[in-house]
């Protein structure tokens, strides 16, 4: 089988964590099926040398000046190759998309030459797979008309829909409302997300979750586990963006009253964005800085080791379409706190959590002082098996290929 993937973000070099569950996707699909060919399509969607935007007008003159003086050079130099999975590659310039729909013209000619590139390589795709509807959903829609070949859309676009991909009528933006209309299949990633969709008229639903890397998010052994926290604190470990929607400030309130009754206990916060500073500050007013360490932005390994040495996860998100750090938690056997935003209901059960109501500071902070009391009760042993079941590489991969022959 041939699969052309068109993710709509992707890793880049200025950012190596966006759309890492695309390519980590994409990436399982080809190792657990060798005889498949996988080709994700890159055109610099997340590269800050290939976004302008209309603050930065010398940037921009200075970014096309330098893109086109490398016109025929590949600047993906994080690109990752095996015998079957491939990243092609052709530059187009990304802008607001109220302007010429954000350059979308250019972003087709781009993922038609990267097509091409794999249909000589490998033959013609059988299938292609949109990661998000706006632009990757309506560019392989184009390519779909224009080649013949069917597609599927995964959404995770959270809070669904953005703002922007409104019209005047409270209707879906046009370009993204026939991504859905003529994809075979719309793949949400939660079973909430899917009915947030339903309600703005998409239709072909189905429900595959995204899948975690099994092989780097595992559990510890209870030895090893001990042996991480020689100092028997208790210790939760947060990893999330540092911007609005997360809920860092509950959780900051939430801590304040666990750290009362519980002085044996520290955070660990993961995580970079323009409120942090601000969060530092709640942190200090709150007189529970010396309880927190920030961590700032973590790499895949760093978040990892953070996760297996935590006692247990808290993130108390106001949103979220899935929430993968939270299935990331599970993998690595941790018991986890989360809220009813959307997707954690999906992954937090009652053999490996807590869910909470969003906004809710003393609920979090009773289900906090819980975890820590009966955190003998939860068995890593046992969130792990309940993981592999859902979110590993094999139980995911095995969905979406089985849809793509169905469609095939």
């Amino acid at each position: 089988m041939n699969i052309f993937i068109i993710p709509s973000w992707y890793p880049s070099p200025n950012d190596p964590i966006i759309g890492i569950f695309f390519r980590e996707q994409a990436q399982a699909i080809a190792e657990l099926y060798p005889n498949f060919n996988v080709g994700v399509s890159v055109w610099g969607q997340s590269d800050e040398q290939y976004l302008l935007w209309l603050r930065d007008s010398f940037k921009n003159i200075t970014k096309i000046t330098n893109s086109f003086k490398k016109l025929n050079q590949s600047t993906l130099n994080q690109a990752k190759s095996t015998k079957n999975f491939h990243e092609f590659y052709h530059f187009a310039f990304t802008w607001s998309k109220k302007i010429w729909r954000g350059n979308i013209a250019q972003i087709i000619k781009a993922n038609k030459k990267n097509f091409e590139q794999f249909t000589q390589k490998f033959g013609k795709p059988d299938i292609i797979h949109a990661q998000i509807g706006y632009p990757g959903g309506y560019v392989a829609h184009i390519l779909s008309e224009y080649y013949g070949i069917p597609y599927v859309v995964t959404e995770q676009m959270g809070p669904f829909p953005f703002a922007d991909f409104l019209d005047k009528n409270n209707e879906l933006f046009a370009p993204l409302k026939i991504a859905y209309q003529k994809s075979k299949k719309n793949i949400a990633i939660s079973p909430q997300l899917a009915e947030k969709m339903a309600l703005k008229g998409v239709q072909n639903l189905v429900y595959i979750p995204n899948l975690v890397n099994d092989n780097l998010f595992t559990s510890i052994t209870q030895k090893q586990e001990e042996n991480t926290n020689t100092t028997k604190v208790f210790t939760f470990f947060t990893l999330s963006r540092m911007v609005a929607g997360k809920g860092i400030p509950d959780l900051l309130l939430a801590i304040a009253e666990v750290m009362k009754s519980n002085p044996n206990v520290c955070f660990k916060m993961g995580g970079n964005g323009e409120e942090l500073a601000d969060y530092q500050k709640i942190a200090k007013d709150l007189e529970i800085e010396n309880y927190i360490e920030w961590l700032g932005l973590l790499d895949r390994e760093q978040s990892k080791q953070a996760f297996q040495s935590c006692d247990a996860f808290v993130l108390a998100s106001h949103h979220e379409t899935m929430g993968v750090v939270y299935a990331e938690a599970i993998a690595c056997g941790k018991p986890t706190i989360g809220t009813i935003c959307g997707g954690p209901e999906s992954i937090i059960n009652e053999q490996n959590g807590f869910l909470v109501e969003v906004q809710n500071i003393k609920q979090l902070s009773q289900k906090m002082i819980e975890m820590i009391d009966n955190y003998h009760l939860f068995s890593s042993e046992v969130i792990r098996q309940d993981f592999e079941k859902r979110f590993s590489k094999k139980a995911v991969c095995r969905q979406i290929v089985d849809l793509y022959a169905s469609i095939i």
